[in-house]
């Protein structure tokens, strides 16, 4: 391309005409630049408005709310484990009690409330076993203590007597286990009682 021709593009309008012509040229190409300056600052005011309004919608909905999903996720997904751990935990101990774990939550309450009836059960019957052990306890007491009175009493009515009783016990310590012994140990007697 030829320098002139390259000139004449590059030039302004106004410059290639002469005169008053020029003038007018040069401030109607100004007005033309400012308007679209204008414009132009216009769609960047507009442009920064839509992005403030974008990072405030985002921040109020996207940005805020992604966090609060997480935070919900995070709780319901403890809240399933929780869940899943006691259903377990059911199966395990239902089958140890050698029933079936139920499939729905009617025969679920159904289940509870027979266990909770059975539960109510057996605390009376273990009441009642605790009371009855108490007043056997109390019984086997005083029934020792009727028979320490008994021993005090026949050991201070004949004192040959106990002295014959305690050597009969340390006899029959040293006598073998089986019965011959003790038959043996009671025919002397009855021929050494019988003189």
């Amino acid at each position: 391309m030829p320098i002139k021709a390259f000139a004449k593009i590059a030039t302004p309008r106004y410059m290639l005409i002469p005169g008053n012509r020029g003038a007018e040229c040069r401030q109607e190409d100004w007005e033309r630049q400012h308007a679209q300056v204008q414009r132009l600052e216009n769609r960047r005011d507009e442009h920064s408005r839509q992005v403030g309004e974008l990072k405030q919608a985002v921040a109020e909905n996207g940005g805020d709310r992604v966090e609060r999903l997480k935070a919900k996720i995070k709780t319901k997904e403890k809240t399933r484990d929780w869940r899943r751990d006691r259903d377990e935990r059911y199966k395990v101990l239902v089958r140890q009690v050698g029933e079936p774990p139920t499939a729905d939550e009617a025969a679920f309450l159904s289940q509870r409330k027979g266990w909770a009836e059975r539960a109510d059960t057996l605390k009376q019957e273990a009441v009642e076993l605790e009371n009855r052990e108490r007043e056997h306890d109390y019984e086997f007491r005083n029934l020792r203590e009727q028979r320490k009175v008994l021993q005090d009493e026949i050991a201070d009515q004949n004192p040959a007597q106990q002295h014959r009783a305690s050597a009969n016990h340390d006899t029959r310590r040293f006598m073998p286990s089986n019965g011959s012994g003790r038959r043996r140990h009671a025919v002397r007697r009855r021929t050494a009682a019988s003189p």
